[in-house]
């Protein structure tokens, strides 16, 4: 600041640094302070007293990422750390999350704005159900894709979620009219899988659902032509399903058995 008797008060208009850290100050004497202000074709943050911020910066309920070095807003893509960012152009340097359409390509940045690659999974909104995604290594999102992955086909919808075909899931769905093609739940579906494991546990599956048959609508009826008749029926029906899964006779035989007297769990 420059002052003469008699003349206006003259300001060093600019960047100032002093011991509590950077601050710019105006020609009329003034200084950016509290909240982000452009100054030339940058912008910036400042705290209340005037100093200037930098790094991660939670303005106005937004995100913002100031440069370590200079602390210009940073616009765009971001690598912080080892993590990608988007900060929006369209809505002042804010983070981005969730999905993101740029040009033909989308990408899914999670709650914290952390750029999603690999597999990963999301829950709908409606339905409460989760699906798999997977994105390339620049976080581009998979679709309208079939790929051969070992023995089973992952298919990518419009939309990137990823369904998988087996030898095992083609066979249950021939047994029991499911859908050959199965959403992945977890990694386990992509990996390589004896289609003996798949068949088990749905055999485990029918088990339980023949099982919880005879408990409910059978168990509690008296002796009688009735029940009997009912016994008949349901033992046929665990023969023919079972039957169907290639299960052994024995094992037949044991489970009816089991289920019967009250010792299957």
């Amino acid at each position: 600041m420059i002052s003469a008797a008699g003349a206006a008060t003259v300001y060093a208009a600019g960047w100032q640094q002093g011991a509590g850290g950077w601050w710019y100050e105006y020609e009329d004497g003034s200084y950016a302070k509290s909240g982000i202000r452009q100054i030339g074709d940058q912008q910036y943050a400042f705290d209340q007293n005037g100093y200037m911020l930098q790094g991660w910066q939670y303005i106005g309920f937004k995100w913002y990422y100031f440069e370590p070095e200079g602390g210009a807003m940073a616009i765009g893509w971001k690598q912080v750390g080892d993590k990608w960012y988007y900060l929006d152009p369209n809505d002042n340097g804010a983070m981005y999350t969730y999905w993101l359409d740029i040009g033909k390509d989308r990408y899914y940045l999670d709650e914290n704005g952390v750029l999603q690659t690999g597999l990963f999974y999301l829950s709908d909104s409606t339905s409460g159900s989760k699906y798999a995604y997977q994105a390339d290594a620049n976080g581009v999102l998979i679709r309208n894709k079939t790929v051969e992955l070992g023995d089973r086909t992952v298919r990518y919808d419009s939309n990137g979620i990823m369904m998988y075909k087996s030898e095992a899931t083609k066979l249950k769905a021939k047994i029991d009219g499911s859908d050959p093609w199965q959403y992945v739940l977890s990694e386990k579906e992509l990996k390589e899988e004896s289609t003996d494991n798949t068949i088990s546990e749905a055999v485990d599956d029918l088990k339980s659902d023949l099982s919880d048959e005879y408990r409910e609508k059978i168990r509690g009826l008296s002796r009688g032509t009735t029940k009997d008749r009912k016994v008949a029926s349901w033992e046929s029906k665990v023969r023919k399903k079972l039957a169907d899964y290639l299960v052994d006779s024995w094992e037949i035989e044991e489970f009816i058995y089991d289920v019967e007297h009250g010792t299957y769990y």
